[in-house]
């Protein structure tokens, strides 16, 4: 439960009960899920490499590949 994760990463539990109790950040959730779904996010993890969804593959595509790819992207032109 979040509450086991809070105590566990030694959050305040007198301020976090507080702040579940009042709901404070349900606005701040909301959008941000929204601007997930709007972003193309179906689950999570979810990744984005310079603003393009991004799924890595150990066998096709790791970060490391497409942060180089992105580096590369329009450093050199066609001939």
């Amino acid at each position: 439960s979040l509450e086991v994760i809070a105590r566990k990463v030694g959050l305040n539990m007198k301020t976090f009960s507080a702040d579940m109790k009042a709901h404070r950040f349900k606005g701040k959730v909301s959008r941000l899920k929204e601007a997930g779904f709007n972003a193309g996010v179906e689950g999570t993890p979810a990744f984005f490499v310079n603003g393009r969804p991004f799924t890595p593959d150990e066998e096709l595509l790791t970060f490391t590949d497409r942060f180089e790819m992105e580096l590369a992207r329009n450093q050199a032109s066609c001939k």
